[in-house]
């Protein structure tokens, strides 16, 4: 078997474009392009990219990570750390408690039959 690639070049080992080619005219247009988010220049490991970063990607896209609205429970005051960003309760027993609170004890609902 032959050591060497198509290129002369031993196996497994890549060349880079020689000065003038059109893939070194094509990897220099490329090279330090601007985020369309942020600005910084970044080299694009696709020629479609357009930002530097996943982060800048969602932010554009308006799809980045919003703050916690709600700090505490609106029910007992705990801390929500590590709850889904729009919890509004600390625990399921909190959140049955606000109900309650809200609208009142469960009543039976009787229907009056009437016999005929």
């Amino acid at each position: 078997m032959n050591a060497q690639g198509a290129a002369g070049m031993p196996a497994g080992t890549w060349s880079t474009p020689a000065a003038g080619s059109a893939a070194s005219d094509a990897q220099e247009a490329f090279a330090g392009i601007p985020c369309a988010h942020c600005g910084r220049l970044f080299t694009p490991k696709r020629n479609w990219a357009r930002f530097c970063c996943r982060e800048c990607r969602l932010a554009a896209a308006g799809l980045a990570r919003k703050p916690r609205a709600i700090e505490n429970c609106q029910y007992c005051g705990a801390p929500l750390a590590g709850k889904r960003p729009h919890a509004k309760y600390c625990s399921p027993a909190c959140r049955l408690a606000a109900h309650k609170a809200k609208n009142g004890p469960r009543q039976a609902h009787v229907e009056d039959r009437g016999e005929g």
